[in-house]
């Protein structure tokens, strides 16, 4: 009886090691995607910084904004404070490359994010419950990434992870110059 209780025994300590290492594995691709997030928000930032342009175009907007929500729920802020926003806004710019800037660009970049993520964009909760479920989703996906900026996900899909509709398969699309 001895050795079928060491064999079990030994066969549920393998098992815990097993659901443990999966578990940490899954949690650091998750912490992965929201790295990535914050990296791409950057990015976008910076290639702003870099332009001519007063505004943000909706690809560099949309980037900036999940990588603000990525930081945020890295950090475990709230976004539903004016503090939790700033604390998350300042953490994101924390991150930047100024490289190539001036102080006067930099202070005028780093205004304008505050505004745009404290006055322009919303943080409702269902938003960030979608941005967090695809995040596990994509953690889970273990080479898969989508980016938020411009990525249009499966077109067989009615919509978008965030609930936004996006052109299926069996769309109708209008070609420039055509009209239906």
């Amino acid at each position: 009886m001895e050795p079928e209780y060491n064999e079990a025994a030994r066969k549920v300590k393998e098992r815990k090691e097993r659901e443990a290492r999966l578990a940490a594995e899954k949690q650091d691709r998750y912490q992965s995607v929201l790295n990535r997030f914050i990296a791409e928000g950057r990015s976008a930032l910076r290639a702003f910084a870099l332009s001519n342009r007063t505004n943000f175009i909706d690809k560099e907007a949309a980037s900036i904004y999940y990588g603000i929500i990525a930081v945020a729920h890295k950090m475990k802020l709230s976004l539903g404070t004016k503090e939790g926003i700033t604390s998350a806004v300042n953490n994101f710019l924390s991150g930047m490359s100024w490289r190539d800037c001036s102080k006067f660009h930099v202070e005028c970049v780093t205004n304008w994010t505050h505004l745009f993520a404290e006055r322009d964009v919303t943080y409702e909760p269902s938003i960030i419950d979608n941005f967090i479920s695809f995040v596990d989703y994509m953690s889970c996906s273990a080479e898969t990434y989508t980016s938020l900026g411009g990525s249009n996900g499966c077109a067989d899909q009615l919509t978008n992870w965030d609930g936004t509709r996006k052109l299926g398969l069996e769309a109708i699309t209008k070609k420039k110059g055509q009209s239906y």
